[in-house]
């Protein structure tokens, strides 16, 4: 079994904008797979615990028989490696002004649902795929850069953390 198979068929690169106008690059593992709200298995490589998120070799998971709305792709970073776990949120910014509560009619028809508003900013929101599978966050994400008002949306990633010696 590869990893396109047992996720669901993720894109095979993502491309986040960053702070700066540089886009950073991440490619499909295809040696590594999320699970979500899962026990970690032994063969573990990476835990998120405060997100109930493991990365484990796809050898591993294969065997476990877990849903695959439980699955999720691992991405690596270009150049570098570095291992990036999509959540299944993804982060949507609208033009100043407007109020991401205004559009949750039109996020809701591009197949997400509103899942919060920080409150530091009224024009942005955190939103989920209405089908809760972490692949479609992925792959619809050119539905919510495309509606009205938006000017910008990217998945949520969580990363290593870079520890100092």
């Amino acid at each position: 079994m590869d990893v396109r198979t047992l996720t669901g068929s993720p894109p095979a690169r993502l491309r986040v904008r960053g702070s700066d106008p540089a886009e950073v690059s991440y490619e499909l593992a295809d040696d590594l797979v999320a699970t979500h709200s899962a026990e970690p298995s032994p063969e573990a490589v990476l835990t998120f615990e405060g997100d109930d998120i493991s990365v484990e070799p796809l050898a591993a998971v294969a065997t476990r028989g877990l849903e695959e709305r439980k699955l999720g792709p691992v991405y690596r970073r270009v150049p570098g490696g570095a291992v990036a776990v999509p959540t299944g949120r993804a982060f949507v910014r609208l033009a100043k002004g407007e109020s991401a509560a205004q559009h949750e009619r039109d996020l809701v028809a591009a197949g997400y649902r509103l899942e919060q508003v920080p409150s530091y900013a009224p024009h942005a929101a955190w939103v989920r795929p209405a089908t809760g599978r972490v692949v479609d966050a992925l792959r619809n994400l050119d539905r919510l850069e495309h509606l009205p008002g938006v000017e910008h949306a990217e998945p949520q990633l969580l990363t290593a953390a870079a520890r100092r010696h």
